[in-house]
């Protein structure tokens, strides 16, 4: 897609298999931290790892909490399916763990959260 729209050039493709996160029951992407570097990042979509088989419903939940060190004064954090139970029992922690975010649940379709920091 980035190719045939002529942006390939602008997106930078990493390979980050999933592996156990230290705290968290299921794996999450590696090499996060060499990726982003000292870049602090202002838009995260989380849309993976797959979340919906038995077993892999909080598959999602370690983004934040991986995520929080490379956030910007001022981002937004994005997560697709939020409707899911997996995905509301990942924004109940996140919400105690990280407070200075706001929440706003955006519920149609398979739902969208949004967090907010420093707005």
């Amino acid at each position: 897609m980035a190719r045939a729209n002529q942006v390939e050039h602008l997106i930078r493709f990493e390979h980050c298999p999933l592996i156990p996160i230290e705290g968290f029951p299921l794996p999450w992407y590696s090499r996060i931290p060499e990726i982003i570097g000292s870049n602090k990042l202002n838009l995260v979509v989380i849309d993976g790892p797959p979340a919906y088989a038995d077993g892999e419903e909080r598959a999602r939940e370690p983004a934040l909490s991986v995520l929080r060190p490379f956030l910007a004064e001022s981002c937004v954090v994005l997560l697709d399916d939020a409707n899911r139970p997996g995905e509301m029992a990942a924004l109940q922690a996140w919400t105690q763990l990280f407070p200075e975010f706001k929440l706003y649940h955006m519920a149609e379709g398979k739902g969208v959260a949004i967090l907010t920091l420093g707005e």
